[in-house]
């Protein structure tokens, strides 16, 4: 990303990575769990969102989809913070 230069190019390929998957990562089945998830919120303390998301969501994901939310996106997100801050 240093060489280009556009911090968003790695965004536009995550997701054109994501829309080439033969299945999506999220089935429409989950869609309205999805929806139920509450907001985050300004309060440091309010776990809500944190809390539904490890205990609900995450649960109802194929093993792969786990792994890949897990370690590929996480590691996607440093990247992109570590290429802000320089």
């Amino acid at each position: 990303m240093e060489t280009i230069g556009d911090p968003h190019l790695a965004a536009v390929l995550l997701k054109k990575y994501l829309r080439d998957l033969p299945e999506a990562i999220f089935p429409e089945g989950l869609y309205q769990t999805i929806r139920r998830c509450p907001p985050p919120s300004d309060d440091p303390a309010d776990m809500s969102s944190v809390t539904y998301i490890r205990e609900i969501l995450l649960p109802n994901l194929s093993p792969c989809v786990y792994i890949l939310l897990s370690h590929y996106l996480r590691e996607y997100l440093r990247r992109f913070f570590d290429f802000g801050d320089s």
